[in-house]
């Protein structure tokens, strides 16, 4: 949802405002994501709503780039000219004319960072930096590596790791998918 916002209004507005948030956009971007992410699940107290929030704070990034690049797109289209001209409000623009208009790149990105955003909690769970009250599968493989289980009992480890893959796999298949569907210029291929 950040990202939507600030890609939005990067990309609407030119001058001082779309460029500030435009380098905010780019300084979170150059941002060493894993070592920053392990540092902050480190220090914060561990728990599910951290966890989100911490892989929520680095994974908005591309979405904003993607949005943003759409709405840099759609603001010079006649549409949007055209209700402009009717006196329709920013917030109007954005919301009924740009965002509906963005929506096919979000909604492919949106399978990309959901796998993302599962790999980074699997791993911080192994890690044992997730929330040590819920079981996920980085909590399964972290608790079979503690007890040696990897070397005697393969399906320990194969399983966990095998769901994660195929579940990150799934969701980019889902994002190729929407692709071909959600954009026009690939129907005719």
């Amino acid at each position: 949802m950040v990202g939507v916002v600030l890609g939005l209004l990067a990309g609407y507005f030119q001058g001082r405002l779309g460029d500030l948030l435009t380098s905010i956009i780019d300084i979170f971007l150059t941002l060493p994501v894993l070592p920053l992410t392990i540092l902050l699940a480190a220090v914060i107290p561990p728990s599910l709503t951290t966890l989100a929030l911490i892989i929520g704070l680095f994974t908005w990034p591309p979405t904003a780039r993607i949005v943003r690049g759409e709405a840099i797109r759609l603001r010079g289209s006649d549409f949007v000219d055209a209700a402009r001209v009717v006196g329709a409000s920013t917030s109007r623009i954005l919301a009924q004319h740009i965002l509906p208009n963005a929506a096919p790149p979000i909604f492919i990105n949106l399978s990309f960072v959901a796998g993302s955003a599962i790999l980074a909690e699997a791993g911080l769970a192994f890690l044992g930096l997730g929330d040590p009250t819920n079981w996920s599968w980085g909590t399964i493989l972290s608790h079979a590596q503690a007890s040696g289980r990897f070397l005697q009992s393969w399906w320990y480890a194969t399983f966990p790791s095998l769901f994660i893959a195929l579940t990150v796999v799934a969701l980019n298949f889902l994002g190729q998918a929407l692709t071909d569907v959600l954009n026009p210029r690939l129907r005719g291929r």
